[in-house]
């Protein structure tokens, strides 16, 4: 099961909306998620409503890597204004990707990027926009509101903390607007000026309710929608305003909010009266009344906002956290026709890459390794007998070897790596994983060494291997194998050949071969045997073969073939593999080819 793991913080300065935009995330996402932060006691019990695991980070990056080590996240998500490389090179994530929200001051180097409501630094504009933005699902749900011609109920919203306590201003400021109205003040659980504003509404002149620390969406929502006009600030709840398409007033509470979170929207949607702490009682009051009395801008900026933050959002976002989740698989001997056809024929969500180069190259193999999760390693010498012995061992030993002692220092999810069905001692049954293995060729001898080496890099470095022992693949991609021997003669000579002494092989085509790989990429068992559990005899082939092609000529030769095939239950069993591709019908396609 995947899991996400926030480094977020949430406190009255800074407010509580960078902590909502990610737990609105992790609960839309419905994906495991653990949050670690800075001291603040309302942001942890905020976490805990949420229903989410929360973790106090006091010695920042001994901490964090410590966290990651003992929960293993696939991403970690960091919402960090002032997060930089100088930071992230700090950071282990044990083969996480990093998905950087909000990088606003320095540029960072991520596997993904994506800023909400803030403009991000000039060189981490991935995703980026409105189209961005975080909403509860509830919330992205509710339609924008109709707008009344006359202004009747006026909320005063200014985020979770309002360090600027522009609530007192705002406040200040309609009880100087003539006219009747009622007023709605909405104050954060991180604002600690609740009662300076209670013993001050003791006096006020209008109609009002005071309501502080709403949870519950549905209420906030029809608080929210019942406003004909807003005044307030902050990245979410001023996006939240938009979406309902209420006409809104904001007053920044920092720089930051002002030119990367007020600047983020275009300006017909909202009317940015720029920072906050420049603007009078008085100011705000001459701003406020003039907007009350003009239904037509009220309209226009209604409709602008209500496409402007279009609630779709939370999707988009999770679609990059799902693609990052994805392992990233490397296929090395991916020149091969097997590993063209693996490469476009992997699950769709999968990210595939090629490895270019020489795999006895350490410095490539580390290099191209580093960026993958996944390792497909269909390198290695085949069963063809003029190969040289040195030319086998090379390929199917030393590049084998190279790359697990690489991998032993990367975070590598998995390995998987093809061997045979011919490493097993020949017997009267088919093979199972636990029987005995034997070499009986050069070929089988560096296949057994190689599993061998698998093996102890498994069990002394940790290396997550899974061990394939495949029949004879074959399919229209197969340029080798005794089918595609048969095909060949077929076409020169319109004749067969086969040994004397009775032979058998054990066939899987290749589309039941991407089943398995496909099934077998979550699994951390060490050997399976990949095979179509069938036994299928030289000459029961080339029967097959001249059913298809009646003047085809079956010739014998004295080659002595050892004969294995493999029982695929524990395939069938663990990973739910059944090959699909009758025998007959694999031979059509081969020869039609």
């Amino acid at each position: 099961m995947p899991k996400l793991l926030f480094r977020v913080n949430s406190n009255q300065k800074m407010g509580t909306g960078h902590l909502f935009e990610c737990m609105v995330l992790a609960k839309s996402a419905q994906i495991p998620s653990v949050f670690c932060l800075a001291p603040d006691k309302h942001a942890v019990k905020l976490i805990k409503q949420f229903g989410f695991p929360a973790r106090i980070i006091r010695n920042e990056i001994a901490d964090l890597n410590a966290l990651i080590e003992k929960e293993k996240p696939d991403v970690v998500i960091f919402d960090i204004i002032d997060l930089g490389d100088a930071y992230l090179r700090k950071i282990n994530p044990r083969g996480a990707k990093i998905l950087a929200l909000n990088a606003l001051l320095h540029p960072v180097k991520a596997d993904a990027q994506v800023a909400t409501v803030f403009t991000p630094h000039a060189k981490n504009k991935t995703h980026y926009g409105a189209k961005f933005v975080l909403l509860r699902p509830r919330i992205s749900e509710t339609q924008a509101v109709t707008i009344k011609t006359q202004v009747r109920n006026i909320l005063i919203m200014f985020g979770g903390g309002d360090p600027g306590n522009f609530t007192a201003v705002a406040l200040r400021a309609l009880a100087a607007i003539p006219g009747k109205f009622n007023v709605t003040i909405i104050m954060g659980g991180a604002n600690k000026n609740l009662q300076k504003i209670s013993t001050y509404l003791r006096n006020f002149p209008k109609p009002h309710e005071l309501h502080h620390n709403i949870t519950d969406d549905k209420k906030l929502i029809r608080l929210m929608t019942n406003a004909d006009l807003a005044l307030a600030s902050g990245g979410y709840t001023l996006s939240e305003l938009l979406h309902f398409g209420i006409p809104t007033l904001g007053l920044a509470q920092n720089t930051i909010e002002q030119k990367r979170i007020f600047r983020n929207f275009p300006s017909d949607s909202f009317v940015s009266l720029g920072l906050g702490d420049k603007i009078s009682a008085k100011q705000l009051a001459t701003a406020t009344h003039k907007l009350m009395n003009d239904h037509a801008k009220r309209t226009r900026l209604s409709k602008k906002a209500s496409l402007v933050v279009d609630g779709h959002g939370t999707s988009r976002v999770q679609k990059i956290i799902q693609q990052l989740i994805q392992p990233r698989v490397l296929i090395l001997g991916a020149s091969g026709n097997l590993g063209r056809l693996l490469a476009r024929n992997l699950n769709a969500n999968k990210p595939v890459s090629l490895f270019k180069g020489d795999i006895l190259d350490r410095r490539n193999l580390e290099k191209q390794i580093a960026k993958n999760d996944v390792i497909i390693n269909l390198v290695g010498a085949s069963t063809d007998k003029g190969k040289e012995m040195k030319a086998q061992f090379d390929l199917n030993v030393t590049a084998q070897a190279l790359l697990l002692d690489v991998c032993k220092d990367k975070e590598i999810k998995r390995i998987i790596f093809p061997s045979s069905l011919n490493v097993y001692r020949p017997l009267k049954r088919a093979s199972r994983e636990t029987d005995p293995t034997e070499a009986s060729d050069p070929y089988t001898l560096t296949k057994i060494l190689a599993e061998q080496v698998y093996r102890y890099y498994s069990n002394h470095f940790g290396i997550p291997v899974t061990i394939l022992r495949l029949g004879s693949v074959y399919g229209p991609s197969r340029s080798k194998g005794i089918l595609h021997r048969f095909a060949e003669t077929i076409k020169d000579s319109r004749s067969i050949t086969i040994p004397k002494t009775p032979a058998f092989r054990d066939l899987l085509h290749q589309d039941d071969l991407l089943d398995l790989i496909n099934r077998v990429m979550d699994y951390n068992q060490k050997t399976f045997t990949g095979s179509s559990g069938k036994r299928v005899s030289f000459r029961a082939l080339a029967l097959l073969a001249r059913k298809l092609f009646p003047e085809v000529k079956i010739k014998y030769n004295n080659d002595l073939n050892v004969s294995t095939w493999g029982d695929n239950s524990k395939s069938k069993r663990i990973l739910g593999f059944i090959p699909h591709i009758k025998l007959e019908q694999g031979l059509k396609r081969v020869f039609k080819n």
